[in-house]
């Protein structure tokens, strides 16, 4: 019986481009997102910035991760542009970044998690990565 452990491409190779992952921009989406959720747009691309970090994340961390309400509202926002959502996975993580709704998402790890992303990006918003408060879904690589 194979485990999703074994299932998973080795991490140091999963990201096709770090740099280009973080970078990527998409002007009509995050326009879109502050329109339809009443932020302004200096929000929008924050919320943003900070999603592609948690799906970067997702990536490369060994177990699930459940996003906080705010990412997850992006995440959503990004998934619903398919074309962009799946170009950007397979293109610059180099696999599709699933979303699973779960009853129990995965928080054991989320302080270790959390770390990870510091210790990855530098610096990242604490407001939107906090330890508690994560929604009812989790990430999966595929």
């Amino acid at each position: 019986m194979r485990t999703e452990q074994a299932t998973r491409a080795p991490l140091p190779q999963f990201i096709k481009d770090f740099a280009g992952a973080l970078a990527y921009e998409n002007p009509e989406m995050v326009e879109r997102y502050a329109r339809r959720h009443g932020v302004d747009r200096d929000e929008a691309e924050r919320l943003f910035t900070e999603c592609k970090k948690f799906l970067i994340v997702c990536a490369l961390f060994p177990d699930p991760c459940s996003p906080a309400r705010a990412l997850d509202q992006m995440w959503h926002h990004f998934i619903l542009h398919t074309r962009d959502y799946a170009d950007y996975c397979w293109r610059l993580l180099g696999g599709f970044i699933h979303h699973r709704p779960s009853e129990a998402p995965n928080v054991s790890r989320r302080a270790e998690m959390i770390a990870f992303a510091e210790k990855l990006f530098g610096r990242i918003e604490r407001d939107l990565w906090p330890k508690t408060g994560v929604t009812s879904c989790d990430s999966s690589r595929g």
